[in-house]
């Protein structure tokens, strides 16, 4: 409140004065040498008295009007000359504003034969990475004892900035000082407008300024402006682009504490989970709410009526996928269905999918290579516990690792026709390659939410994300023309895609199309698989009681003289029940993939314009005491009793770990059978325990998947006869 506000910056203002050192701000200001980040003493408020009344006098500031007005007439001659034509006015407004903050810096340096002819350009991106490396999210700052890990990279990057801006300006001040030299020995005096630099160099001695705290000063200068810009680009976005009024509805609630252009992304800073944290936001907002990412709009829902609305009233207006540069250049261009913008080829791509994946998982040869890969990775597991049993009955073994190089072959197997064996050259380069995709797919990219500072490239995410492309699309080039390996699913593709898609209407190539297809279908089959199985058997190990039943059930139906076959899966009714109780725990996409509404609409009588994205918040659906009886509780049995016509085809909105409507997951029931006919066979083949003799530490990574904080490592021992383990 205002009266607090004061309470604090006026009848406080000495005890409060002092702004928190970061890890970035001490070595970007020398340990604090600036205005800024300075602490409150004798020598800040000399350094603040020196700055206000010596170089932003009134006198200083309107010597420079004639040169703000100019840059802004050229602006505006600039915008003129390319009427008609599409402008990006975020990138000129930061232009504009930064050739002033420049050249009041430095700008008689300039003009005066700088050795470098693009030192302004250098200077303006050394402190826009400055600036964007202030705005990431340091542990180090909240946890000093793990600040020598340096884990999001902070250090070492400003570190780095930190040097090109010490040589640009060293450059600088040794170049005026050599110049003001010779012009003094010259007999020539100054004349004419005073930079910032030259009236801080010439207070260097008469107030005991030395060079760290100049640099740090013109740093401010820098920054200050950059962070200027940044406002102005977000008001002139919200003057052109604000949502349409004609829309018949209720105006949305916004949750309290968005910030000036990031909105409420300094909400997810903090180590709770983006899904948890949505969570308590609606227990005060209620089941629908909007908030602000970066500068677009977001509509949360938490409730399954709120989901159905949106889903089925609405289905159409939110078929849309959000825009983003990991879509457009990871997804060849929009190509990737599952991610890519509602519309016809969006309709004749999720034709296609689904005409090639329903016959191809009834297909038999499908069926064998699924059972032969899992039979071969149980193998490996015993390999594994004979050559390290020793005198001990169990052995360890990485069930994260197993349960990922188990899916990735079967998905690997059902595009390409072949599994990747360890070592193996071009399958170890597909596997970093894909693992960086993965990654960058899901990573957040600040030019995605704030407009304008996608040509900045912060961070480097573009030019990553390009060479990762780059990479996989040579190795799918080369898996196109193999006509060695038996490609079920590439094949069909690409005989489908040749029938019915008319390139020429959407102008992009049969290879481009079936790549784009097959990077879909395995991000979509991978992740969110291995995520469920690796919960899945550590829900099982803290509930021996239900793993036991578990294995008795695939006992009563196998027995222990075969193995597990596809055909068994259909019998499994508790183990079913075990998947289903994990993914409404655990759903591996908590808040689901985000949707965008391509036109206005309603829900629940509040009025969601054009352009807005929908954040589903699955696991508060899954986990809301109205809906479930002891919702944090693992009761597979519920699925059995109270809750046993409940399925995950999010028809009910109650469970939603695959989504709902048309853009709901189309591989639903290829990873249903993974993961039952996985857990199935390894709980048939194996006893698990854990090594430290207590309970699974079940923490949730903070992020937008629900991945396990800890890998998941178990001591195993087989349980079934010794020639049951040959493949």
């Amino acid at each position: 409140t205002p009266d607090l506000a004061k309470a604090v910056l006026h009848d406080q203002d000495e005890i409060v004065a002092n702004h928190q050192q970061t890890v970035a701000s001490t070595i970007i200001t020398y340990g604090g040498q600036d205005i800024l980040f300075s602490k409150n003493n004798s020598s800040l408020r000399h350094l603040q008295k020196t700055f206000v009344f010596e170089v932003l006098n009134n006198k200083n500031l309107e010597a420079y009007d004639s040169l703000r007005r100019d840059e802004v007439r050229k602006t505006i001659k600039n915008v003129f000359s390319r009427v008609g034509t599409p402008v990006n006015i975020s990138e000129i407004s930061f232009l504009t504003s930064s050739n002033v903050v420049t050249k009041v810096i430095c700008k008689n340096f300039l003009e005066n034969g700088a050795k470098d002819s693009h030192l302004g350009a250098e200077l303006l991106m050394v402190a826009a990475k400055i600036v964007e490396i202030f705005g990431r999210v340091n542990f180090s700052n909240i946890f000093p004892s793990i600040a020598w890990f340096d884990l999001q990279g902070v250090e070492r990057d400003m570190k780095k900035e930190q040097k090109n801006l010490d040589q640009i300006f060293k450059s600088i001040i040794v170049d005026r000082i050599k110049y003001n030299s010779k012009r003094s020995e010259d007999g020539v005096e100054h004349q004419g407008k005073k930079d910032f630099l030259q009236t801080l160099l010439e207070l260097k001695d008469a107030k005991s300024l030395n060079i760290d705290q100049i640099e740090s000063l013109l740093l401010d200068i820098m920054i200050g402006g950059i962070a200027c810009v940044f406002f102005i680009v977000a008001w002139i976005r919200n003057v052109f682009k604000r949502p349409n009024k004609g829309i018949l509805g209720k105006t949305l609630t916004e949750a309290a504490g968005a910030w000036p252009i990031i909105g409420h992304l300094h909400l997810f800073a903090g180590s709770q989970a983006p899904h948890k944290l949505l969570g308590s936001l609606a227990d005060k907002y209620g089941p629908i709410f909007s908030i602000k990412i970066g500068v677009l709009r977001a509509l949360v829902v938490s409730t399954p009526e709120m989901a159905k609305e949106c889903l089925t009233t609405n289905d159409i207006a939110f078929a849309g996928r959000p825009k983003s540069m990991a879509v457009e250049l990871l997804g060849y261009n929009y190509a990737n269905f599952a991610l890519g913008s509602y519309g016809p080829f969006w309709r004749d791509m999720i034709k296609i999918t689904a005409l090639e994946l329903v016959p191809y998982r009834r297909h038999e040869t499908r069926s064998h290579l699924r059972v032969l890969e899992v039979k071969s990775s149980i193998a490996d597991i015993y390999r594994t516990w004979i050559a390290n049993k020793g005198s001990s009955v169990m052995v360890k073994v990485d069930m994260t690792q197993w349960f990922h190089n188990l899916i990735v072959n079967i998905i690997l197997k059902m595009i390409y026709g072949n599994r990747f064996s360890s070592g193996e050259q071009d399958g170890e380069q597909f596997k970093k390659a894909i693992r960086r995709f993965a990654e960058l797919l899901s990573t957040f990219v600040p030019s995605d939410v704030i407009t304008g500072l996608r040509w900045l490239d912060l961070g480097g995410y573009e030019k990553k994300m390009k060479k990762t492309a780059k990479e996989l699309d040579v190795i799918m080039d080369r898996w196109l023309v193999d006509e060695s390996k038996d490609q079920v699913l590439m094949t069909g593709l690409l005989s489908r895609v040749k029938e019915y898609v008319k390139q020429d209407v959407y102008g992009l190539s049969t290879d481009v199309i079936v790549k784009a297809t097959c990077l879909a279908i395995y991000a979509g089959g991978t992740d969110a698989t291995i995520l469920t199985l690796t919960w899945a058997l550590s829900l099982l190990v803290n509930n021996p009681l239900v793993l036991r039943k578990a294995q008795q059930e695939v006992e009563d139906h196998v027995g222990r003289e075969r193995k597990v076959e596809e055909a068994d899966l259909k019998n499994f009714v508790y183990l079913q029940a075990i998947v289903k109780e994990t993914m409404r725990l655990y759903p591996s996409v908590p808040l689901l993939i985000p949707h965008e509404s391509i036109e206005d609409c309603i829900v629940g009588g509040y009025a969601v314009p054009k352009g807005t994205q929908l954040l589903i918040n699955a696991w508060k659906i899954q986990n809301d005491p109205k809906i479930w009886a002891n919702p944090f509780d693992f009761q597979p049995e519920r699925f059995l009793t109270s809750d046993k016509n409940v399925d995950v085809k999010g028809q009910q909105f109650k469970l939603l770990p695959f989504g709902s409507g048309r853009r709901m997951c189309l591989g639903m029931s290829l990873a249903l059978e993974d993961m039952l006919l996985t857990l199935a066979s390894i709980i048939h083949a194996f006893d698990f325990l854990n090594p430290s003799n207590e309970p699974i530490d079940m923490t949730v990574s903070p992020g937008w998947t629900n991945l396990k904080a800890t890998r998941l490592e178990l001591l195993v021992a087989p349980r079934v006869q010794a020639d049951l383990y040959k493949v």
